[in-house]
């Protein structure tokens, strides 16, 4: 009797740890198993055999200093696990995610966010890393942040090593690193990155019902769309509209017209002056339902912006300063100018942009007389504090000048503008019969000249090529979309969201994932060395110190 009672406790220890586990089992499964009732009821049994047996000695150790003591600290550790228990189980209920990183790394951007809420189709994502890589985990906490905003994206993380007939069945060859979006018979394949950006870019082709044709004049000496290692080149900017599933080709418009299957057309900052010819082939093309972006540097295709006369626009042959600091590159001249939320009139291009836009060496893009047929919008403008340099000889000769009242447009000078054809019959263009080649038959109207002046057979030709809806968008800059400033900012941004609104794909309006910089700590030596002794040796020390002070406290209660 004597051994059961000095013994009793391992009953009593072996009953709570069976009651532990099977309360687990039911926590875990939500369903009562026979076996483990049976685990739990015996576990039951043997704690209060336990304390049945060794009543009399927990009677004195309940009356003891030292168990008042001991039932404080049990209740706290209990209270504690109770609030760590329900703040669990709150958080599985009401997933919720936040981002305490200071580049904001792991929230999605507007139009990742927008993508992901717009899905109309059940993506699959199968992402091949091996088991515990650093990409498959960032990888896996990417999809699960478009998951918030969507039910229609299901995840499966499968190493390529363990399961080679996953491989085998989407042709993976990589086991470094592959991700399949599937949806139906449709896929999307990453292979070398699988940030943000291509993710978005991979849901937006998988979704898009249909290809975007974007045309690029050539043969005047326009920025270059092959260039990506040049400051000059625009070869960023084609990467990230061929990532948006839009097709990116070249054109010469007095050899080629505008091809047919063009949706918008851009002229991006010609060197050399277009021919008269060419000039009405791309005004026929937005009188004829087409879309047109036209990037104006100023002193260059004058020809061109001469002609936009009759769409309602005047751009002048100016240079746009900015005198107000709040809107200046630190560092730079006044030249440089700096657009935010409240630069922007209310449109869609821009109804969702928060972001900043950085231009430079600017040309005034301003309202024409009204044009029948013509909706004009000034979109973009700059502060008070701004005016456009007609000038230009002495401030290139000075390095400084003033506004003049008379003959510059001063303060909120605009710099973008927007055309929509409502009515195209009352806006003269050039005649083009076309036999034989683009320049046969093309008939040229001066900008210049009234309307009195026009020649008869130009007026009263077959017009039924004319319909409404073309749409027009010029800006009085070309650099804020070449590659040195492309990415700065959201000058990205800007340009793709035009896009997007002359296509009509104004879903896919936002602010856009960006390349950013991870924040890192470097150190040197000395540094590392102060910092790895704080770790290893002080601070396990003063725990160590806190840890006998409070042995000592007790001993002496």
């Amino acid at each position: 009797m004597k051994f059961i009672q000095q013994n009793i406790w391992i009953a009593g220890a072996l009953g709570a740890l069976m009651v532990i586990a099977f309360i687990a089992f039911r926590l875990v499964t939500g369903t009562f198993d026979p076996v483990w009732s049976g685990i739990g009821g015996s576990g039951a049994a043997l704690l209060l055999l336990y304390l049945w047996l060794d009543r009399e000695d927990l009677e004195s150790m309940a009356s003891s200093r030292g168990a008042r003591y001991s039932s404080m600290a049990v209740l706290l550790f209990l209270v504690a696990t109770g609030v760590v228990v329900a703040t669990n189980m709150l958080a599985n209920r009401y997933d919720k995610r936040w981002d305490a990183t200071f580049n904001r790394l792991h929230t999605l951007s507007d139009q990742s966010a927008s993508i992901a809420a717009g899905l109309d189709r059940d993506v699959e994502v199968v992402a091949f890393f091996p088991a515990q890589s650093p990409e498959g985990v960032e990888f896996e906490e990417l999809v699960e942040a478009y998951q918030e905003h969507t039910g229609r994206l299901t995840f499966r993380l499968v190493d390529p090593i363990k399961e080679p007939l996953a491989s085998k069945e989407f042709n993976i060859s990589n086991g470094f690193g592959t991700v399949v979006l599937a949806s139906g018979e449709d896929q999307q394949r990453l292979e070398t990155e699988f940030g943000e950006e291509s993710m978005t870019n991979a849901l937006v082709r998988l979704s898009a019902g249909q290809e975007h044709i974007l045309c690029f004049t050539d043969g005047h000496g326009e920025r270059e769309v092959d260039d990506e290692l040049t400051a000059e080149g625009m070869g960023t900017l084609i990467l990230k509209l061929e990532g948006q599933n839009y097709t990116v080709k070249k054109f010469v418009p007095l050899r080629d017209q505008v091809p047919s299957d063009c949706e918008v057309v851009v002229l991006a900052d010609p060197q050399t002056p277009l021919l008269p010819q060419e000039i009405e082939i791309l005004s026929r093309h937005v009188l004829s339902g087409g879309s047109l972006v036209a990037l104006l540097e100023p002193g260059r295709g004058e020809g061109f912006a001469a002609s936009l006369e009759r769409f309602g626009l005047l751009v002048g042959n100016d240079l746009v300063l900015e005198q107000n600091p709040s809107y200046q590159l630190m560092g730079g001249d006044l030249s440089y100018i700096i657009l935010t939320k409240d630069s922007f009139d209310y449109h869609p291009i821009a109804e969702n942009f928060d972001g900043l836009v950085l231009m430079r060496d600017a040309r005034s893009v301003s309202m024409a007389p009204p044009i029948d047929g013509a909706q004009v919008q000034l979109l973009a403008r700059t502060t008070e504090q701004g005016w456009a340099e007609t000038d230009l000889e002495t401030l290139f000769s000075t390095g400084s000048a003033q506004p003049n009242l008379d003959a510059d447009i001063v303060a909120s000078v605009p710099l973008m503008a927007v055309v929509e054809i409502t009515d195209p019959t009352g806006i003269p263009v050039g005649v083009t019969t076309l036999e034989g080649t683009a320049l046969e038959g093309v008939e040229v109207i001066d900008p210049e000249a009234s309307d009195e002046a026009l020649d008869d057979e130009v007026l009263e030709a077959d017009e039924s090529w004319r319909k409404a809806g073309g749409r027009l968008v010029v800006f009085g800059d070309s650099d804020f979309v070449a590659n040195d400033l492309m990415t700065q900012a959201n000058n990205q941004d800007l340009f793709l969201n035009t896009i997007a609104w002359l296509v009509g794909e104004e879903d896919q309006i936002a602010i856009r994932a960006n390349e950013v910089s991870r924040a890192t700590l470097s150190l040197n030596f000395a540094q590392g060395f102060v910092l790895w002794g704080v770790s290893v040796f002080v601070v396990p020390f003063l725990a160590l110190m806190a840890g006998v002070g409070a042995w000592r406290r007790r001993r002496r209660l």
